[in-house]
Order: C-alpha cells, then sequence, then structure tokens
C-alpha cells in the first residue's frame, strides 16, 4: 500500500511527492488550509479508504501597539492603556509591564488583558508597555512601544501682592504662582468690586 496525501483547493488535489507516513504542512503563507491522506492499495479487493480531515492554519506573526488617551492626569484621575493586537496565534498571552525610566520593566501583577488602568494615586510620571507570548513554533515574541503616564498634584494658586494700593491712573500688577496642576490647565482671572460677586475679567487669561 501507498500513503497519499492531499490538499483541499476547491477539490482535493494530491500533493506531488508526498507519500509518507508523515507530512510537514507548508508554513510560508498565512491562511487556512485543510489536508487528508488516502491510501493507494493495488492488492485485489482490498479498500482504498481516505483519513480524516485535518485543518492547518497559519497566523501573520503578532504585533502589537498601545495608546492612551490621557497621557497626563491630576492625582486620582483615571488614565486607561490600550493595545491593539494583531495577528498571533489564539494562545497567545498579554502581560503589561511598567518602568520608572523607561528602561527597567517589571511585570504588573495580574495585568494581562488588552486594556490597562493605569494608578492615579501618587504624583510622578510611569512609563508603560505590554509585551506578547505566543506559545505556538515560530510565532514572534513582540513588544510594543512604550508611553508615559504623567499624574500630577492637583493645582494650587496663590496671587501677590494680596493688598494694592494705587491713585487714579496707576498700575497695579498682580501675579499668580501656581504649583501642581497638568500642562493643560487655563488661567482666568476674576475681580470682585465692594462685594458684589465675582466677575470673569474679559481676556486676562
Amino acid at each position: 500500500l501507498v500513503v497519499q496525501w492531499q490538499v483541499l483547493n476547491g477539490t482535493w488535489t494530491d500533493i506531488s511527492g508526498a507519500t509518507g507516513l508523515t507530512y510537514s504542512a507548508p508554513t510560508t503563507t498565512a491562511g487556512t488550509t485543510q489536508y487528508r491522506a488516502r491510501i493507494v492499495e493495488t492488492s485485489s479487493g482490498c479498500s482504498t479508504p481516505f483519513s480524516n480531515i485535518v485543518t492547518v492554519v497559519i497566523r501573520e506573526d503578532a504585533t502589537v501597539t498601545s495608546a492612551t488617551a490621557n497621557p497626563e492626569v491630576c492625582v486620582g484621575g483615571t488614565s486607561i492603556i490600550n493595545a491593539t493586537v494583531s495577528g498571533g496565534s489564539s494562545g497567545l498571552i498579554l502581560q503589561w509591564q511598567s518602568s520608572p525610566d523607561d528602561i527597567n520593566w517589571s511585570n504588573i501583577p495580574d495585568a494581562n488583558i488588552t486594556s490597562y488602568s493605569a494608578p492615579t494615586t501618587t504624583p510622578g510620571t510611569t512609563y508603560y508597555r505590554v509585551i506578547i507570548t505566543d506559545p505556538l513554533p515560530d510565532c514572534s515574541d513582540p513588544v510594543s512601544n512604550s508611553l508615559s503616564i504623567i499624574v500630577q498634584p492637583d493645582a494650587t494658586v496663590s496671587v501677590n501682592p494680596t493688598t494694592s494700593e494705587i491713585c487714579l491712573g496707576g498700575t497695579s500688577l498682580l501675579t499668580a504662582t501656581i504649583t501642581g496642576g497638568s500642562g493643560a490647565l487655563l488661567i482666568e482671572w476674576q475681580s470682585n468690586t465692594n462685594g458684589g460677586g465675582w466677575q470673569v475679567v474679559a481676556g486676562a487669561t
């Protein structure tokens, strides 16, 4: 008897030279291909059975990128980082990592899904990335870009001088000193005349 491997290309077709008990399926092109083995039996009265059908799935190597809509927040804010994965096998595993300096990286416990909510309880800058482990043969294990999440303390502001007494037509320059806050903060000056309520000073930003 002779074994003949076949591939499904619209119809079942013999694979030239594939007559052994094992067959190494080509893996140079991504896609799904079905195979079976046919027994060629030349003796009189013997059957020529077909094997069960097996499916071989060839996937592109995984790629991964990370991104966030909120790279800078104040203490207690929300910054969610999202990983976008393409390719890879169904067995791939994600692992988020953090770093204080974008050089030395540590795994974040239990951070293994495509989104990660960065902690924002302490001011400072932390870097994040995600790595892929794909256990199937010859699959790559890519690492995403790194990005920084900046956690700022809440802004405080003081104005000097606290009292400015001048004559009509004179100049009184008030200076605001700001600490903390994000790079997106805006300054708005207000005035209050004789206890009449605070009003926005147009153009004073």
